[in-house]
């Protein structure tokens, strides 16, 4: 088996594998947490569209400041921290209605090559 790990995967390549992922992705940039890709099935967990790529999910998903994302994502990008989220009750205003939901997830540094 031959060792790609050192190889330059393509841009298109990673917008093509988080694209058609199975799960709900999403990759928030810098301390803002602007969103810089959510698949379909992210924007469909939120009730969004993809008007909200490119803003702050604070700007995009309000309800879900006060629900004690402003820390769990500070303390992960700013201490690089992963949070693992088991049966979190998110309150969501999908759509023009709140909704009660459990998730699991992951919130999980992304590193660039100088580790930053």
């Amino acid at each position: 088996m031959k060792n790609i790990s050192h190889q330059n995967i393509s841009h298109d390549s990673l917008v093509t594998l988080f694209s058609q992922a199975p799960v709900a992705m999403s990759l928030l940039m810098g301390d803002d947490f602007i969103i810089s890709n959510a698949n379909e099935q992210m924007l469909e967990l939120w009730g969004r569209d993809a008007s909200v790529i490119g803003e702050s999910i604070f700007k995009a998903i309000p309800e879900i400041k006060s629900q004690g994302f402003v820390e769990i994502l500070n303390n992960v990008y700013r201490k690089g921290e992963v949070f693992n989220g088991n049966k979190w009750l998110v309150f969501l205003n999908k759509y023009g209605s709140y909704e009660e939901h459990f998730f699991n997830f992951i919130y999980s540094p992304v590193y660039n090559e100088e580790k930053k």
